[in-house]
């Protein structure tokens, strides 16, 4: 294969490989600002609910929803995974 082709071919790889790293980081801003939004919004309520009622009760609705609400942030948030997953490999788009 000639040089010019195998630069234009090398371009256009490493144009696809930014392009997916680039959807790969708005994809895990977005989880993680969704996460943060969890977050705050469960910490909102259950000082709401201490301020009204003084505590939550152990075993309660609300706890068992303040415990599946906060798991369910912790799911969305890609820091809880590991970081070196969130550098998308350059065989990861081979296929691309």
């Amino acid at each position: 294969m000639p040089a010019k082709e195998q630069r234009r071919r090398e371009a256009v790889r490493q144009r696809r490989l930014e392009e997916a790293r680039a959807q790969a980081l708005e994809i895990q801003l977005a989880a993680w600002q969704k996460s943060q939004q969890v977050r705050d919004y469960v910490e909102a309520v259950r000082r709401t609910a201490i301020e009204r009622h003084g505590a939550i009760g152990p075993g309660s609705h609300l706890e068992r929803w303040l415990t599946w609400t906060s798991e369910y942030a912790d799911r969305l948030d890609p820091l809880r995974r590991d970081p070196a997953d969130f550098w998308l490999a350059e065989s990861d788009t081979d296929s691309a």
